[in-house]
């Protein structure tokens, strides 16, 4: 074996090694992002039931910390208007579960869309 082949072999060796060392870490990351999102549809059905159970909704524009020692947070948002609803009453809003303290702080991890009786009450 001649110094040649053995320098191709090493450069050959470390390309595999750094292809497997990226694959590793984007595949940890896929799976770091899969759990956050299992936990935050977790917490949105979570808080769907409690505040179904209780008969009460948040109001628009409200939001709040869960109780969990890793901060994460929930907020209720408007979403755009339909006419066909509010002829009837209704509107949409988003419940959006926001990422715990991190790298992705504030960052919308799941949300749900639900239609609402109006806040006001009118129609037109």
């Amino acid at each position: 074996m001649t110094l040649v082949e053995v320098v191709v072999g090493i450069a050959l060796l470390a390309t595999v090694l750094v292809a497997i060392l990226t694959s590793f870490r984007t595949h940890s990351l896929q799976v770091r992002n899969a759990k956050e999102r299992m936990k935050a549809i977790r917490i949105a059905d979570e808080l769907l039931s409690e505040w179904m159970a209780a008969s009460r909704l948040p109001l628009l524009g409200q939001q709040g910390a869960l109780f969990d020692p890793q901060g994460w947070s929930w907020r209720m948002v408007a979403t755009t208007e339909v006419q066909d609803l509010m002829a009837i009453g209704a509107q949409t809003s988003r419940l959006e579960i926001l990422a715990p303290n991190g790298l992705s702080e504030g960052r919308v991890v799941a949300a749900v869309e639900l239609l609402m009786p109006m806040s006001n009450g009118e129609t037109q």
